[in-house]
């Protein structure tokens, strides 16, 4: 079995001047790519010679290029090793290869007034006082921003030409202008081009022609560990499940209450959360609680402040890993006893260590196994991201295509490339979905490289990059202490395994002096060297040595808390150099199995059109005044206008975060109607405030059919306008009718729906399985609030010719007589109805309806009394 590697390259002693300059070729080379204004400073001068702060600063990069090992320009490189039995201990630092600059890219751009070059206008996001904002890749700033331009002829010509032809060439441009306008449409041609209004992936491309060529060494050699540290290694993994914790993504959190609240069961395309400014912004993050990872999860006590070792093997019962874990790479090292020291775990991020190291094809292979053995699902589509940011950004996501297919935010028409605009996304169960438009398939996107989602500019790829990472898990170390008051973690085995060793948070106001410092360090026994920490960042320092301590306190002021780590894997290793001297390796082992795509969504409720004849209007009010406001919105004085003028018009309640949702929808209006109801409306606010917003309203054609969804409408407002008015009288709303004869009026009509249909047998038969599906405890809810509903009356004639309108409309509609649509489509339509009879009791009503459907329907079947089926 093989094994990612990482080592620092040098093995020169940071306390040996002799040392240093001994190697100083090799410590200018690595600064000179690493930090050319430091390089500049030193180059021409001797170690023995620099100033006292040129020294501090060439010191501390010594320190970075003998003990890190995260891949950096010259100071570390990877490799590809294996577990043997016959393990190989030794590895020269100077048998290394550079890969492929990431900078070399393809030259395809010309001159922008000449070229041929097809260019496609940027992403529209939304008008605001008069100007069309785009979402633009910037050259200069090298990351997606926000462009504005006044909304003129010129610019509606170019969205319309493009809307048709997708592209445009400057020919086609300079071809909408007389002769004496030649020159100013190159003029607006280079400035839409300054301003990524109109783009194209070459042109962004060519701006990495100017990057600096970044370094990425490669080990040519390999090392081993002994297959013994294999059998620790994988019985750890099969025994220490209830160490893996989930942990929350906050992205994902707020971003699901601002979705429901703007899209509820619907799949927008991507592209139209670029319209909201709220999303673009970001401006939705923060509206969700975050759970206290540790108190959730962690279900064992540990006394961490009373010993300096503890054995968690011995205290925590064996578990297996949880199935939603499908990937676990292990980060440690070894001492020259070949003991476990774990530096880090990731869980669900199978390629964040090889990243752009599998430009190399043993590392590439090494991926395509991980790629095979985790990505198995023949139902979806996996797709990784194509990413367009700045240079050091650049650097870090070069990597190797390892998918077929590739989500990019640049006009790409590459049968491989899946654009922004194609993807819908909707949530289901509490999960963010991505569909294919054309297939319908899923879409998992997958990130193959290290990069922080928070660098990412463009909102809709960052959006991606958190939907890869949206089943995070971590060793509970990482939350348990952070959550702790104690300023001391114990070390803390799983058996022979130590998961982490002993760690001190130290914080600057703490202390007076560095010598004050000092004092604590030696009554706390705190080991020397000790690796100072700061997120990412670490130093190995010797707190006795004035120059480290000095560094230590630096560090220390600027960041005002760090962690102190008991670095054991210096004490011995048993690794060499080629000349013979002690390194310290990192390596990375590997546990993966197929990933398990859930089909949890049936049907996608797709975004179309808009209706740019409706007028909708969202309102939001406390729950307890729902009833209240409904009567006093929908007042004779509204009512009236609505009736004479024969507006189709329906209204739905939606719960919110903190409030609940009236929502209000006119259809089919002229401009002086829209006009009439929102003065109604502005009226209404003024006499008893309340907030109300715009909205645009999309017909949900695909649940209710291209054909007959306006049908549906009309049903919707049957319901509104049933319960809104009766005979103009507001005493008289059947809004307040008691339940007893809601429900009657609800079961009667739907059992005069399905007789006349003929579908009562198959209809009981459906009801039945949604009735058997409810737990114990849901079914005897119903069967209470069922004992507790009062004794209906007879329905009154204006209810049965109600019901029989109904039943005529809803009957004609096309779904009722199509296989595989109907009973969703009643299922739905019952959901609606229930939704505006009992707004504040809809659950529990809409399982009553159907079980009272149920005995009715059995009823019927049983005694004989059905008309057909």
């Amino acid at each position: 079995m093989n094994f990612l590697f990482r080592s620092p390259l040098f093995d020169i002693d940071p306390n040996d001047e002799k040392d240093i300059e001994e190697n100083w070729e090799q410590v200018l080379e690595a600064i000179s790519i690493s930090s050319t204004s430091l390089y500049q400073e030193i180059v021409r001068t001797a170690y023995r010679n620099l100033s006292p702060q040129l020294k501090k600063k060439v010191y501390k990069y010594i320190l970075r290029g003998r003990f890190r090992a995260t891949p950096f320009g010259n100071f570390a490189a990877v490799g590809i090793g294996e577990f043997s039995d016959y393990p190989n201990y030794n590895l020269d630092l100077r048998e290394t290869s550079a890969l492929p600059s990431s900078s070399n890219t393809k030259k395809e751009t010309s001159s922008a007034t000449t070229s041929i070059e097809y260019f496609y206008l940027a992403e529209e996001c939304y008008e605001k006082w008069g100007r069309m904002h785009f979402l633009s890749y910037l050259q200069e700033q090298q990351h997606w921003g926000l462009v504005s331009l006044p909304h003129t002829k010129l610019l509606e010509l170019v969205k319309e030409k493009l809307k048709k032809h997708k592209a445009i060439t400057f020919k086609e441009f300079n071809g909408w202008f007389e002769k004496p306008e030649k020159e100013f449409a190159k003029e607006v041609w280079g400035k839409l081009l300054d301003l990524g209004i109109l783009n194209s992936e070459a042109r962004v491309n060519s701006s990495k022609e100017n990057w600096t060529p970044s370094i990425d060494l490669v080990f040519n050699e390999s090392i081993s560990i002994p297959n013994s540290v294999l059998i620790t290694i994988e019985d750890f993994v099969q025994n220490a499940g209830h160490l893996f914790i989930p942990s929350d993504s906050p992205y994902l959190d707020s971003l699901k209450v601002w979705f429901i609240d703007k899209y509820d069961d619907r799949f927008p395309a991507l592209t139209l959360l670029l319209k909201e400014f709220e999303f673009i912004n970001s401006a939705f993050l923060g509206h969700s609680k975050i759970r206290n990872e540790s108190e959730s999860y962690f279900d064992f006590h540990l006394n961490l402040a009373s010993t300096e070792n503890v054995d968690l093997k011995a205290i925590i019962p064996p578990k297996s890993l949880e199935g939603s874990i499908f990937d676990l790479q292990l980060v440690f090292k070894l001492d020259e006893q070949n003991t476990i020291l774990v530096e880090n775990t990731v869980c669900n991020r199978p390629f964040v260590y090889f990243g752009r190291f599998n430009r190399e094809k043993r590392f590439f292979d090494e991926e395509k196994k991980i790629k095979e053995a985790i990505y198995q699902g023949n139902s979806v589509v996996y797709a990784e991201l194509r990413l367009f940011e700045t240079e050091s950004i650049g650097s870090i996501c070069h990597t190797e295509q390892l998918f077929e297919y590739y989500i990019t935010p640049i006009k790409d028409f590459s049968p491989y490339a899946i654009q922004l605009e194609d993807i819908e996304i909707g949530l289901r169960e509490d999960r963010f979905i991505l569909v294919l438009k054309e297939s319908g398939k899923r879409i998992i996107p997958v990130v193959t490289h290290p990069l922080n989602g928070k660098e990412i500019s463009h909102p809709l790829m960052r959006l991606l990059w958190e939907l890869d990472h949206a089943n995070p898990y971590r060793l509970f170390t990482y939350s348990y202490s952070k959550y702790q008051e104690n300023k001391f973690t114990p070390q803390l085995n799983w058996g022979e395994i130590i998961l982490q060793p002993r760690k001190w948070t130290v914080i600057y106001s703490s202390f007076n002096s560095k010598d004050d410092f000092n004092l604590w360090a030696k009554k706390n026994n705190i080991p020397n060297p000790i690796l100072v920490g700061y997120m990412d960042r670490e130093l190995l320092l010797n707190w006795n040595n004035d120059v480290d301590i000095e560094i230590l306190w630096a560090e220390l002021g600027k960041w005002k808390k760090v962690t102190l780590s008991d670095p054991i894997w210096i004490r011995s290793t048993g690794y060499r150099s080629g000349k013979n001297k002690p390194i310290y390796p990192q390596f990375v082992y590997h546990h993966s199995k197929p990933k398990k795509e859930q089909d949890i969504f049936q049907f996608v409720n797709s975004i179309g059109r808009r209706a740019s004849d409706c007028l909708y209007l969202l309102f939001r009010i406390p729950e307890d005044e729902c009833l209240e406001f409904l009567n006093y919105l929908f007042c004779q004085e509204v009512m009236y206008v609505l009736n004479k003028q024969a507006i189709v018009w329906y209204y739905l309640v939606y719960p919110s975060l903190n409030d609940m949702q009236v929502r209000v929808r006119f259809l089919n209006l002229n401009q002086s109607q829209k006009n009439v109801l929102m003065t109604l409306v502005a009226k209404k606010s003024d006499e008893s405030i309340f907030q109300y917003e715009f909205r645009d309203y999309y017909p949900e054609i695909k649940k209710y059919g291209l054909k007959d969804f306006v049908k549906s409408e009309r049903i919707f407002n049957l319901e509104s306008s049933f319960l809104m008015n009766i005979d103009g009288k507001d005493s008289e709303k059947a809004l307040f009718l008691d339940r007893g004869q809601k429900l009657e009026l609800i079961s009667c009509l739907w059992m005069t729906v399905i007789s006349r249909v003929k579908l009562v047998s198959p209809f009981f038969e459906y009801v039945k399985k949604k009735i058997k599906s409810s737990s114990v405890s849901e079914l005897k809810n119903v069967r209470n609030v069922w004992a507790s509903v009062p004794t209906p009356q007879d329905l009154e004639v204006p209810y049965l010719n109600w019901m029989e309108n109904y039943t005529e409309l809803i009957s004609s509609h096309s779904y009722m007589s199509t296989d595989g649509k109907v009973f969703p489509f009643i299922s739905n339509h019952i959901h609606m109805q229930i939704n505006r009879f009992f707004p504040t009791e809809r659950k529990t009503m809409e399982d009553l309806v159907y079980y009272v459907l149920y005995k009715k329907l059995g009823k019927a079947i049983y005694s004989g009394e059905k008309d057909g089926d």
